[in-house]
């Protein structure tokens, strides 16, 4: 346990280090989840803690590193290319160059795509989809297993048309959507029944560390939606030029990739991002009323959003 623990904060460390010299947002996701996973790894062989620690460490895959990266990710392009751009697929151009066609493992298809406004319009629709409709869809139904397969499977094959058409940018994330999905569940590797013995503490007990991951998940949580609402309230208080990113890369990104301003709309930001913080909000607090009203279920153990 402690090993892991000093290997991950290092290698977090000289992570960081490279990314001040490779700036960039396919990092932080992965630092991130390693960083939070040393409040369960070292805790999965122990009888007391060990089947909560995993199933926090999953839920927080989800909640605290996949959801905002692709959430964010959408809400920085409406920000900063604008709304109506995000339908009519104009704002794909700049991500279509001439030299992106070089690191395309399919120049014909690349070219296809870029010269038809049509093909440049459904891939702005899919983004949506994929970058906001759905990331909100798996934080009001994260039971749903329709929708946990529908995110991650539109996810991976998104990564994987990228990596066909511009490159590897964001194809790490493949690995952590079949860490989150479990794909072995569905082939008889179920998860086991609460255990019995009276050494393994139950379900519905409350324990220090579900305390301590449930405070550094909302510490993350207010972090993510800091850094969008400042870059919004800045940019509209003029604080910021009008036409310049804000673009914070780490802990916490902006995450503006392929987003350089053209026709900027900070307000509509705004609004998305209130709409997700809504999102959260009533998933919470309906959450927090099931937890008070019933001795089954465990208002600490579902902060940290614990499957």
């Amino acid at each position: 346990g402690i090993a892991y623990v000093v290997g991950a904060i290092l290698y977090c460390y000289l992570a960081t280090i490279g990314l001040m010299y490779n700036l960039g947002h396919s990092m932080q996701g992965g630092i991130l989840f390693i960083l939070c996973s040393i409040f369960a790894v070292p805790f999965l062989g122990c009888p007391k803690y060990g089947e909560r620690s995993a199933r926090w460490l999953r839920r927080f895959l989800y909640v605290g590193v996949l959801v905002p990266i692709y959430l964010f990710s959408g809400v920085s392009k409406f920000r900063y290319k604008g709304f109506w751009p995000q339908f009519t697929g104009s704002w794909m151009l700049s991500a279509f160059t001439k030299g992106g066609i070089k690191r395309s493992v399919s120049p014909t298809l690349y070219k296809f795509i870029r010269d038809r406004n049509w093909a440049m319009a459904l891939f702005s629709w899919g983004n949506v989809v994929i970058e906001y409709l759905l990331p909100l869809a798996v934080v009001v139904w994260i039971e749903n297993p329709i929708v946990l397969g529908l995110f991650h499977f539109s996810s991976i094959i998104f990564h994987i048309s990228i990596f066909v058409l511009m490159g590897p940018n964001f194809t790490r994330y493949c690995l952590m959507h079949m860490l989150a999905w479990n794909p072995l569940g569905g082939f008889g590797f179920k998860k086991q029944q609460v255990s019995t013995n009276p050494a393994v503490t139950p379900i519905g007990t409350v324990t220090w560390l579900d305390k301590v991951r449930a405070g550094f998940t909302a510490y993350c949580m207010i972090a993510w939606f800091y850094v969008q609402f400042i870059s919004d309230i800045e940019h509209l208080l003029g604080k910021i030029d009008f036409m310049s990113r804000r673009n914070p890369y780490f802990p916490f990104p902006e995450l503006s990739m392929f987003a350089k301003p053209k026709h900027p709309n900070y307000t509509c930001a705004m609004i998305l991002m209130l709409i997700s913080l809504a999102c959260y909000m009533l998933v919470f607090f309906t959450r927090w009323s099931i937890a008070r009203d019933s001795t089954e279920t465990d208002f600490w153990y579902w902060v940290p959003f614990s499957q």
